[in-house]
């Protein structure tokens, strides 16, 4: 039975599609490409969700890569604009916390990035609590960021259902014994947390 629900936020709460925003923005096709390689797909990247560099640090690092082009580096680092709450997914919070479930987030999130979201966006109102990858030095998907999770809240695995848009992580996820939701298209949460918790 399952008596708690926890959720990824990116892709699961909170868009996170980083191309598609700077698709958006005046640049050209190869600016969009160098930008999105740079920073999103970098290994800094990665280790600002470890919590072993900072933003200025990883920021620092990047332009020192790319000297040249360390201007439109930074004039495109404003990362709370790639961020936007999914407010049809958001919104089944309240309804699920009513109906005796416990909430709970477990994400890869640098740590100052989460500080602001987590000010920002008032469905975290509804979360008994979680754990962000930064602040313990883990990611999705080694055990260890799991395994915090269940032991800081008293959690068991077999009566946890865990959320994500990465089917890496739901698989990591249920090696350790918790039920685990794969969800590739967003607009889908309504329907299968209907079918998995009815």
């Amino acid at each position: 039975m399952i008596k708690n629900i926890i959720f990824d936020l990116g892709n699961v709460l909170i868009s996170f599609q980083p191309l598609q925003y700077l698709q958006s923005l005046d640049l050209n096709a190869e600016e969009v490409d160098f930008i999105h390689r740079e920073i999103y797909l970098s290994n800094e990247w990665v280790e600002l969700d470890r919590g072993t560099l900072n933003r200025v640090e990883a920021l620092g690092a990047i332009c020192a890569r790319n000297p040249q082009r360390a201007e439109l580096l930074i004039s495109h680092s404003d990362f709370m604009k790639v961020l936007t709450p999914i407010e049809y997914n958001a919104s089944q919070l309240e309804g699920l916390k009513k109906q005796g479930y416990k909430l709970y987030y477990l994400t890869n999130y640098h740590d100052d990035l989460f500080e602001i979201c987590y000010n920002s966006y008032t469905f975290f109102k509804h979360f008994e609590g979680g754990i962000v990858s930064a602040r313990i030095k883990y990611i999705k998907p080694q055990p260890e960021i799991y395994k915090t999770l269940m032991n800081n809240y008293q959690l068991s695995p077999g009566e946890s259902l865990f959320i994500d848009d990465s089917e890496t992580n739901t698989r990591a996820a249920e090696e350790l014994g918790i039920q685990a939701l794969h969800l590739s298209k967003p607009e889908e949460l309504k329907s299968h947390l209907k079918k998995l918790l009815e």
